[in-house]
């Protein structure tokens, strides 16, 4: 009985002690500045510079060409009766996409047809018009020689009429003076010869006054009828061209809708603008769409851009033009500067450029990560590092300086990698230690 209380009094008392240890705190948190171990016992190195010849390296992820993205919606409000493509579907330019019905777009089709038979009325009451004027006019004398042709065959009229009186009675005194035997049968023959001549002129005469009567008063109606066509003409050809104004107008309307004015329908077809492939669809059969709503979106990724930024040294050989070989994943393609910004980052020294890279086969992928490559002739001076002492944290770079008796945490700026090593852009100087190994633990403990 002694011997278990000992026993259990020394199994309290350990467990008493380890719970004590268990609960001790701990080292303080080292600030980002700090000395976490002496740096003599650390393995330093020192950073380096050395030359590297005809290569200039930068990095970027791959985007599409907005001038070949499409974003397709519907210009009017109305309910979508028919889909003819869906996401990954490879489109031409002009291929239908889906298919908008809507009472607007009915409407809008049958004043489009109403403003053609108008066109077609005011067009042929317009050309009838003209006909009748044409007519008259091929039949029409002036109205003037009309009148003075009337005043001319009455003036010949009361000519003849005297003529046949002072006949008439030059033969009336003939056939007196022949019964009295004054004058021959001879000479009363002549008499009545020229009474007839003078009588058949006067007739002659008279229906001459009655014709010319007659085209002057077909002259006169000629000339009111022209008083009354002539503006009735020209409000017809004022109507037919708004008739056919109201036509072009109704034209350019459904063709901006992408309706066909001759084909007419019910239905707004909406077609690819361009060739691609759609990777967007977020509308389904039978929805309702208003103007404002984005249903399609297409992207040809033939041609991609890689977005890049280039160091102040780099402009001197790197130039709007300047070919460049893409590496993305394990594949290489060709690629051509084709714009370098015109304002230099003050803070880092660097400017963007874009490359594009044509991707006929489809074989690279917008956002993806992607290293330009670019061949100079001259050698480059750079500041070089292990690539073991570089720590990577989310999307730094980071390492152990030397500073006094321990070591400061520093972050850098690296550029391309060199099989063991990598360029260090900024964040070093020359001649400076750092930490060779032992970084992760350094980093571990600083926390």
């Amino acid at each position: 009985m002694r011997y278990a209380l000992i026993f259990l009094l020394a199994v309290l008392t350990a467990l008493g002690l380890g719970y004590y240890w268990g609960h001790q705190p701990g080292p303080a948190a080292i600030p980002a500045i700090s000395t976490p171990a002496p740096a003599s016992r650390l393995e330093l190195v020192k950073v380096t510079r050395q030359k590297v010849q005809g290569e200039v390296v930068a990095v970027g992820n791959l985007t599409t060409d907005p001038d070949r993205e499409s974003r397709i919606g519907s210009p009017i409000a109305g309910r979508v009766s028919e889909i003819n493509r869906s996401v990954g579907d490879r489109v031409e330019g002009g291929a239908p996409l889906a298919v908008i019905t809507s009472p607007e777009i009915t409407k809008l089709v049958a004043e489009h047809h109403h403003a053609e038979l108008r066109y077609q009325q005011a067009l042929a009451s317009q050309a009838q018009s003209a006909q009748a004027i044409r007519l008259g006019d091929e039949a029409r004398r002036p109205l003037e020689e009309s009148r003075t042709e009337v005043i001319s065959s009455r003036t010949e009229l009361e000519v003849r009429r005297s003529s046949r009186k002072l006949s008439e009675q030059n033969l009336r005194r003939a056939q007196g003076l022949y019964k009295l035997g004054v004058v021959s049968a001879r000479e009363l023959e002549v008499a009545n010869a020229e009474y007839t001549q003078a009588r058949d002129r006067e007739q002659q005469s008279r229906a001459l006054s009655e014709l010319a009567l007659q085209h002057r008063s077909r002259e006169q109606d000629i000339a009111s009828n022209q008083a009354v066509i002539g503006p009735k003409l020209n409000a017809l050809n004022t109507e037919l061209k708004l008739a056919q104004e109201e036509v072009r107008h109704l034209d350019v309307i459904m063709r901006n809708l992408g309706l066909d004015p001759e084909a007419g329908g019910t239905g707004l077809v909406l077609r690819a603008p361009r060739p691609g492939t759609v990777v967007e669809r977020s509308v389904t059969l039978g929805q309702a769409v208003n103007a404002e709503q984005e249903l399609f979106r297409i992207v040809d990724t033939k041609a991609l851009w890689l977005w890049v930024f280039l160091q102040e040294d780099d402009l001197g050989v790197i130039r709007v033009g300047s070919t460049a070989q893409l590496e993305a994943g394990s594949r290489k393609f060709p690629g051509r500067v084709s714009y370098l910004s015109p304002l230099l980052d003050p803070e880092t020294r660097t400017l963007k450029a874009r490359i594009v890279v044509d991707n006929p086969e489809g074989q690279l992928n917008a956002g993806q990560f992607a290293r330009a490559m670019f061949s100079v002739k001259q050698a480059r001076s750079v500041l070089r590092v292990p690539l073991d002492s570089v720590v990577i944290e989310g999307t730094s770079s980071v390492v152990f300086r030397a500073k006094g008796d321990g070591v400061e945490r520093a972050v850098i700026e690296v550029g391309p990698q060199h099989e063991d090593w990598i360029e260090v852009r900024k964040g070093l100087q020359e001649g400076d230690q750092i930490a060779a190994r032992g970084q992760a633990a350094l980093e571990q403990q600083r926390r």
